[in-house]
């Protein structure tokens, strides 16, 4: 796995901590929301480039 898709998912995991844990954990919502879109967006990017790896091997 790599450092930054770790971090994101560190994150995620902290934030969730304190949705949790917080009486107020319900405004940290939108916080998680936009983790999982960064891990999602950095999981499409690393499909992309594995994707074209294999286009230019087949060259």
């Amino acid at each position: 796995m790599d450092v930054g898709l770790d971090r994101l998912n560190a994150a995620k995991r902290a934030m969730l901590k304190v949705i949790k844990n917080r009486p107020d954990g319900r405004t940290f919502v939108p916080f998680v929301q936009r983790l999982e879109r960064a891990i999602s967006e950095y999981n499409a990017d690393e499909l992309e480039v594995d994707r074209i790896m294999r286009m230019a091997e087949k060259l």
